[in-house]
């Protein structure tokens, strides 16, 4: 076992992902440069780091990225079916800095885009245990500035469990979002709700940037029943249920 602090600087944070996922993968520095064209991102991390055999853990990190600061914490098993742990926590999460284009909800590739993010998060039999949690003062995603974020998703061989996903304000609107989706071994079983509260309820449906990915489509699982309930306008407020 090693253990000890890091102290870390790189001036291109896109070559130096490129050149570590390149031990996994012959493609992933070329997929990397596809769509993260904006900046190649200044780092400087400081943290503690333990390194098994079969593990790499980061405790009580502390980064600036791009002259933002954050800290957090990385966790990853091998072994197994393997595990992954990431928390971050900053002050802003400007991922439109990096990926100006943006990402699209699905892609050709079924690695890149948000549903290929979201593949990894699939609970599945031989599924790794995933935990990503994220709190951010300011998030800026696909063209959208949303703040006061707290996202907080697990999962892995028994199921997906959304347990804590908040949006404070985005285009005048306050996003939650809960659920779970369980897998015994005979299909998926759960449900999601998702509440949207906002003023003008129209104008959120019309412009819609952040519900822009086909929800529909995302849920053509299971028996795909999607529930839309429409809350009386003195709430102000969209309501989404799903039962998987």
């Amino acid at each position: 076992e090693l253990v000890g602090n890091l102290d870390l600087a790189a001036g291109d944070l896109r070559e130096l992902a490129g050149w570590v996922t390149s031990w996994s993968s012959a493609t992933a520095k070329a997929s990397i440069a596809k769509f993260w064209t904006g900046s190649r991102g200044r780092l400087s991390l400081q943290s503690g780091v333990s390194v098994r055999q079969s593990s790499l853990r980061l405790t009580s990190a502390r980064y600036e990225l791009d002259g933002f600061p954050g800290s957090g914490e990385f966790e990853i098993l091998i072994g197994g079916r393997g595990s992954a742990s990431i928390r971050i926590d900053a002050e802003q999460l400007d991922i439109d800095r990096f990926v100006p284009a943006g990402f699209s909800a699905f892609t050709s590739n079924d690695k890149l885009g948000i549903a290929g993010f979201a593949s990894y998060l699939a609970p599945g039999q031989d599924a790794r245990d995933v935990r990503i949690k994220v709190s951010a003062g300011e998030l800026r995603f696909n063209g959208v500035r949303a703040f006061d974020v707290a996202f907080d998703v697990s999962s892995g061989a028994r199921g997906l469990n959304l347990q804590v996903i908040e949006i404070g304000e985005v285009g005048g609107a306050r996003l939650e979002a809960s659920g779970v989706i369980l897998d015994a071994g005979q299909g998926l079983d759960g449900a999601v709700e998702l509440l949207l509260h906002e003023q003008d309820v129209a104008a959120v449906v019309e412009g819609g940037d952040i519900l822009r990915i086909e929800l529909e489509r995302l849920l053509e699982i299971g028996d795909g029943t999607v529930v839309i309930a429409l809350v009386a306008p003195s709430q102000a407020a969209i309501v989404v249920r799903a039962r998987i």
